[in-house]
C-alpha cells in the first residue's frame, strides 16, 4: 500500500488524520510519516486499514473511543 491509498481509505471512511491513526491502533505520529511517505506502511497497517473499510461507522467510532481512553489513562 501506499501513501495515496491509506489516504484514500481514510478520506472514504470520513476520518481526519488523528482519528484515522486512533482507529488503527497506532499514534498520529507514526500515521502522519505514513501518509506522507517518510516511512514504509508496514503490510499489517495496510490491512487493517482495509479491514476499516468492513466495519461499520459505529465499530470504528468504539475502536477511536477505546484507543483514545488508552492514552488518556
Amino acid at each position: 500500500m501506499d501513501p495515496k491509498e491509506l489516504t484514500a481509505i481514510r478520506n472514504t471512511l470520513l476520518l481526519g488524520p488523528v482519528n484515522m491513526a486512533r482507529a488503527m491502533g497506532v499514534s498520529y505520529t507514526t500515521y502522519r510519516d505514513w501518509q506522507s511517505g517518510r516511512n514504509k506502511i508496514p503490510p499489517v497497517a495496510a490491512r487493517c486499514a482495509q479491514i476499516l473499510l468492513s466495519m461499520t461507522e459505529g465499530e470504528i467510532d468504539r475502536l477511536i473511543m477505546e484507543t483514545r481512553n488508552r492514552l488518556v489513562k
